[in-house]
């Protein structure tokens, strides 16, 4: 019996840890922003402007890979970008399976 309690919590951590790409919160300023296609736009963050940044302890994402990558944000009236330069980015970064990260 405990050696099937074991093998099931095995399998759920693996199952766990297979859906997960990464997650982080931050709180930055935006350096920059660029529309990728008609339905979404990149906002990049100015590194010196971080205040708050926490990997989540599960599926950790890295500062430097969101530096790097921009976020996707979204589009507001259907043509604009919902986020502007000078603007703060502040919310949950996730990771998804196609390694694109977006703001929750």
């Amino acid at each position: 019996m405990k050696g099937l309690l074991l093998g099931l919590v095995i399998l759920g951590s693996n199952a766990v840890a297979t859906a997960c790409i990464g997650e982080a919160q931050l709180i930055a300023n935006i350096a920059s922003v660029e529309k990728v296609s008609m339905n979404s736009c990149k906002a990049f963050i100015d590194p010196a402007s971080v205040t708050f940044f926490a990997e989540s302890m599960v599926c950790p994402l890295d500062l430097s890979e969101i530096i790097s990558e921009g976020v996707e944000v979204g589009m507001k009236d259907g043509h604009d970008c919902a986020l502007e330069s000078g603007q703060d980015l502040n919310g949950i970064i996730v990771k998804n399976a196609a390694g694109v990260l977006s703001l929750e």
